[in-house]
C-alpha cells in the first residue's frame, strides 16, 4: 500500500487544492442543484383577488390553487356582509410559491358596541362630527319648532329616545330632532 505524504511543500499544495475544489463543488451543488430543486425555483402561482369573498369561497379558491390563508385581523365595516374579506396580503396578481400563506382581514360577525354620546344642546354639525367619531351614522333629521336654530333637541334610536351612555352597535343610525330657529311663531 502506498503512503500519501504531505511532508513536502508541493504535496501540501495538492492536498489544499483538493480540499478547496471539494468545498467549491459542494457549495455549487448546494446553491445550484439542491436549493432550486427543494424550493421549486421558477414555479409560481398568481394570487387571486379574494376581497369581498366569504370565508367558504376563500377556502375553495385558495385550496384549488394550493395556497393557504390565515386571518390576520377582524374589523368592522358598516353595511358589509359579516365574515367577508376586506384586505389581503400578498395583493392580487402577485406571484408566489405553492403552499404560500395569504393573510386576510375579514369583517366581524357582530358590530362592536359603543356608548351613545351626549348630543343634546349641540349644534347639528357638532353632533354629526361626534356621531362619526364614534362610528355611528346620522339617520333622519326632523326639524321641530324651537328658538335654537340647528340645535339638537332629542336623539333617537329605532324610533325611541336614547340616553347618553346607552350601548348601541357601531354603524347604527341615530335620528335627530333639530330646532328650526323659528319657535312657536304664527
Amino acid at each position: 500500500m502506498a503512503k500519501i505524504s504531505t511532508r513536502s511543500f508541493p504535496d501540501l499544495l495538492i492536498h489544499i487544492g483538493l480540499i478547496v475544489a471539494l468545498v467549491t463543488a459542494l457549495f455549487l451543488a448546494f446553491f445550484f442543484v439542491y436549493l432550486p430543486f427543494t424550493t421549486n425555483h421558477g414555479q409560481t402561482i398568481t394570487v387571486p383577488d379574494v376581497t369581498r369573498l366569504s370565508l367558504d369561497e376563500l377556502q375553495t379558491i385558495l385550496g384549488d390553487r394550493n395556497l393557504r390563508y390565515e386571518v390576520s385581523d377582524c374589523t368592522f365595516v358598516a353595511r358589509a356582509q359579516p365574515l367577508t374579506v376586506t384586505q389581503q396580503y400578498p395583493r392580487a396578481n402577485m406571484k408566489v410559491k405553492e403552499e404560500r400563506k395569504i393573510y386576510v382581514t375579514i369583517t366581524r360577525r357582530m358590530a362592536p358596541i359603543v356608548a351613545m354620546p351626549q348630543l343634546q344642546n349641540l349644534t347639528f354639525r357638532s353632533a354629526e362630527l361626534n356621531l362619526r367619531s364614534m362610528g355611528l351614522d346620522v339617520g333622519e333629521k326632523n326639524y321641530v319648532p324651537d328658538v335654537a336654530k340647528n340645535a339638537v333637541l332629542r336623539q333617537l334610536y329605532n324610533g325611541k329616545e336614547i340616553a347618553a351612555g346607552t350601548s348601541v352597535p357601531k354603524g347604527a343610525k341615530i335620528d335627530l330632532e333639530i330646532g328650526d330657529g323659528l319657535g312657536n311663531t304664527m
